[in-house]
């Protein structure tokens, strides 16, 4: 039994005891065990859908219990996939220079 200093009246109390019996202070060192739920793992459903659909799927991953590096995988996965998308999408005929060059071209003429 480890003994520390009561922090209030600096009487001598056990290290587990949750308040000095002598003045009634808490312990402020008691070390209390942390409390989580258990660890979640990614199951096959969830991982093919983030690989196919990330756009939902990596939302169910953000839910406490899975793990940083999980949702960080996740994460970076989505912006991978949404970053594809607008290339994908991106048309350079409707960016600002490209007018300019076709307004530069007609002045050349």
């Amino acid at each position: 039994m480890a003994l520390i200093l009561c922090s209030q009246c600096q009487q001598p109390i056990s290290k587990d005891s949750s308040t000095c019996p002598l003045c009634g202070h808490p312990n402020e060192q008691q070390t209390q065990p942390k409390i989580e739920g258990p660890e979640r793992k990614v199951s096959w459903p969830l991982l093919l859908g983030i690989i196919f659909i990330p756009y939902i799927f990596v939302w169910f991953v953000l839910r406490k219990g899975y793990k940083l590096t999980t949702q960080a995988i996740s994460l970076a996965w989505l912006a991978f996939m949404l970053y594809c998308l607008a290339i994908e999408f991106y048309d350079p005929k409707h960016h600002p220079l490209h007018y300019e060059k076709q307004l530069i071209e007609i002045q050349n003429e």
